[in-house]
């Protein structure tokens, strides 16, 4: 994670471009496919070359490799956008981050592309002008198809002994990852019809999936609700699935969707039995407008909103593969983080809300690729939440 994405962007200027740094003087267009797949590219080439982590400035023109000038971007890209078109055509899934920035004043943006423990990477299909198991890499003339010696440097880079020996003591034989097949979208429906078949075996009932198509929101989603029948007091789950890595920006878009929710509904709950008439609530002798958009909203949400308003409620992020918790003193409007914690399945932090006022616990589970990981992660956070009751 970059904690200041502009003064990294203001040194990287000072640098030529090498085979870790790229200009750019426009922002990407991702109009159709051929577009999309230079894109992909450039991210490909980077994330396969050798050395540390790899930087796409935009915004910036260069000439014989060197930057020249500031010209700035028109518009900034979603990251996970971004990060959907990548990883619906490459293999194994490319981490990277992207960071809209102000560079004195002009809009930018940089993009960053870590250093893989998981190359070479490679199309698993033809696309725009990738083509399918040719693996791509950057040199200082351009990005080519890669040589045979630079294909077997990648898989030597990637592999250690420490690593070896790390993921034999981790993982079984028994073992399986049943969703590697899927695509994205696909794989998110996987992963909530694992969670419906196998909830009550773990003491979680009365599973309800909430979708933008259905709900009218425009952030995050879908996820799900289901309640922990199996303690002493009543608690909701707000559970959020992701079918790749699930980045910062995801934990806070899932986040503030909750929030939102909630905020909706206790507005619509507190108007709803005054009368209202052409955009105003009567309360009495006096009038006031209200929003009549998010009153619909909240009326539309309110039975998820009663569940999550009158029994309590807490989040849970679980990924097909890692996810971000680097979260510590992250303020989340009126919340603010009171502790957090490691356990062997995954991690919990303890958030306290002022409004309404109340405690909840929000859990991060990494790496669930079947029926079985995902039975065993909900196991054990559903007993350590009976025994730390809040």
């Amino acid at each position: 994670m970059i904690t200041d994405a502009t003064l990294l962007f203001g040194s990287l200027l000072k640098t030529t471009e090498v085979k870790k740094i790229d200009f750019k003087g426009s922002q990407y267009r991702l109009d159709n496919d051929i577009l999309k797949s230079e894109f992909i590219k450039d991210i490909l080439c980077m994330v396969n070359s050798p050395g540390d982590d790899g930087y796409i400035l935009l915004g910036v023109k260069s000439e014989k490799g060197r930057p020249i000038e500031v010209v700035g971007i028109s518009h900034d890209h979603d990251s996970s956008d971004l990060e959907a078109i990548i990883n619906s055509v490459i293999e194994p899934p490319i981490q990277f981050e992207y960071y809209p920035l102000n560079y004195k004043g002009i809009k930018c943006a940089l993009l960053n592309i870590p250093k893989s423990k998981a190359k070479p990477h490679w199309p698993k299909k033809d696309y725009g002008k990738l083509e399918r198991h040719i693996i791509y890499t950057r040199r200082s003339s351009g990005n080519r198809e890669a040589a045979i010696s630079e294909i077997r440097e990648m898989f030597l880079s990637s592999v250690s002994v420490t690593d070896i020996t790390r993921q034999k003591t981790r993982m079984s034989p028994h073992i399986l990852d049943e969703l590697a097949e899927f695509d994205l979208p696909q794989r998110r429906q996987a992963m909530y019809e694992m969670l419906k078949s196998m909830a009550s075996n773990v003491s979680l009932g009365k599973y309800l999936l909430m979708t933008r198509e259905k709900y009218s929101w425009s952030i995050s989603g879908p996820f799900a609700i289901v309640s922990n029948v199996g303690a002493g007091v009543a608690s909701e789950y707000a559970v959020f699935m992701y079918p790749i890595a699930a980045r910062r920006g995801d934990i806070i878009s899932s986040r503030s969707l909750v929030k939102y929710i909630l905020d909706t509904y206790l507005d619509y709950l507190r108007i709803k039995d005054k009368p209202k008439k052409r955009g105003l609530v009567i309360n009495g002798n006096t009038s006031y407008t209200y929003n009549q958009t998010a009153y619909g909203v909240g009326r539309k949400v309110s039975t998820i909103g009663r569940r999550l308003n009158e029994n309590g409620y807490n989040l849970i992020h679980i990924s097909y593969q890692n996810i971000y918790t680097r979260f510590t003193g992250l303020e989340w409007g009126m919340i603010g983080l009171q502790n957090n914690w490691n356990e062997s399945w995954g991690k919990i932090a303890k958030w306290k809300s002022f409004y309404p006022e109340r405690s909840f616990y929000e859990f991060f589970i990494p790496n669930v690729a079947s029926k079985a990981a995902l039975v065993d992660s909900l196991s054990n956070l559903v007993s350590w939440v009976n025994i730390h009751p809040l």
